[in-house]
């Protein structure tokens, strides 16, 4: 009889494993959306959907991506641009928000809110704005990392 090997599972996390309530994600905020002299900090169009979030807007689970990676132009690839904010993924899901696992690229840990998406309109449009206000005040106060001085 033939002994068959068998392999534990892995018990390593995944980032294509769901998000944990308990997990923290991570949000580039441009340099020109912060201003720590305004209330809130961040401005809320940090968390406003561009044209390439057709499926929702972009963060990074903080178990798989570290902030001063995010810190690069997506054109030149040149550091200096990104504030990153953390926030409790709990607290983005008390906003009646989801967070779903999106790997891809060479940044690991990409996820999406697929609610805050572009395209939005009548209702669906302004309850997104209230969000994106709301998490922007979450974010004032989880600035993890501040690009290089100009």
């Amino acid at each position: 009889m033939a002994s068959q090997e068998t392999q534990a599972p892995s018990c390593d996390p995944s980032d294509t494993d769901p998000v944990s309530p308990d997990e923290f994600v991570l949000r580039r905020v441009l340099r020109r959306w912060y201003d720590p002299s305004k209330d809130p900090h961040v401005d809320p169009q940090a968390f406003r959907p561009t044209l390439i979030d057709k499926d929702g807007l972009s963060v990074f689970r903080a178990n798989f991506a570290k902030p001063e990676k995010l810190d690069r132009d997506r054109e030149t690839g040149n550091p200096g641009t990104y504030y990153v904010a953390q926030l409790r993924a709990s607290a983005i899901m008390e906003l009646d928000l989801t967070i779903i696992p999106d790997p891809k690229g060479e940044l690991p840990g990409h996820a999406l809110i697929p609610e805050l998406k572009t395209g939005l309109s009548g209702d669906a449009k302004r309850r997104a704005k209230e969000k994106q206000y709301r998490l922007a005040k979450l974010a004032s106060g989880g600035i993890i990392y501040e690009p290089p001085s100009e």
